[in-house]
């Protein structure tokens, strides 16, 4: 592969998937702002998807500008997306999806519970006394710090678990 045909594949690469997360950040902060982003004094049960979109809708767009300004690609450097392991992307990104999705419905807890119980699971499987320690330790670190430290609404549920 020619340097000017490497380049070309990285720019398709960093193009497509920058646009896609920034496409993804930018509908998480719209859905954050749907649920309220409340003031400064107090903060709606949105507030966070809000910043933790338009944080990754950010990033996204750093990774679409260095992929225009990066060196041409050294030939084979591209082979490494062989080595990606697609099913725990996938299950990432479903996982993040349903969340958004289910966090208004359920309710924080249960949801953030759930959320990183099959993270710790599908990222870097840990045993099952791991991720469950792991995911009431995180949500419970979140919750604390969120709702009773910053005063943040965090949307109850169904269960009114929120």
């Amino acid at each position: 592969m020619s340097g000017q045909q490497a380049r070309r594949t990285r720019l398709k690469a960093d193009t497509v998937g920058g646009l896609f997360w920034v496409a993804g950040g930018l509908w998480i902060a719209w859905e954050g702002r749907e649920l309220g982003l409340g003031t400064l004094r107090d903060p709606g049960s949105g507030l966070i998807l809000f910043w933790v979109g338009l944080a990754m809708a950010a990033m996204s767009a750093v990774t679409l500008v260095t992929g225009f300004l990066a060196r041409p690609a050294a030939a084979g450097e591209w082979a490494d997306w062989h080595g990606l392991e697609w099913r725990k992307l996938a299950v990432v990104l479903a996982t993040m999806i349903v969340y958004a999705g289910a966090l208004e419905p359920v309710g924080f807890i249960p949801a953030t519970l759930v959320l990183m119980a099959v993270l710790f699971r599908a990222v870097e499987p840990q045993p099952w006394h791991v991720v469950l320690l792991g995911a009431l330790i995180t949500t419970t670190v979140v919750y604390v710090v969120f709702k009773l430290g910053l005063g943040t609404q965090l949307p109850d549920g169904l269960l009114g678990a929120g």
